[in-house]
């Protein structure tokens, strides 16, 4: 876009384009980057699955059995499923 059309007052050397994914972006900045951006999303995803997978039961596993002070009652928390 910036490209295809007439900006008044901005050098050509100004800005720097990256592809980002299919779109492109315009950096303003006078240095370049030192690292690539992660992909902040896939790392959120990934969190999320590990989380589902083994996250919760190895919480399940910490707490798992539940006994009461009597010895008459013991809780095991055997499995899970979400839906």
């Amino acid at each position: 876009m910036v490209d295809q059309c007439v900006l008044i007052g901005v050098k050509a050397n100004m800005f720097k384009p990256e592809q980002v994914g299919k779109r492109t972006r315009y950096t303003y900045a006078k240095i370049n980057e030192v690292i690539k951006m992660p992909h902040l999303l896939d790392i959120q995803r990934k969190s999320y699955e590990w989380f589902l997978e083994s996250g919760l039961q190895n919480i399940f596993n910490d707490i798992s059995p539940i006994k009461d002070n009597s010895g008459n009652l013991v809780l095991s928390f055997e499995g899970f499923s979400l839906g």
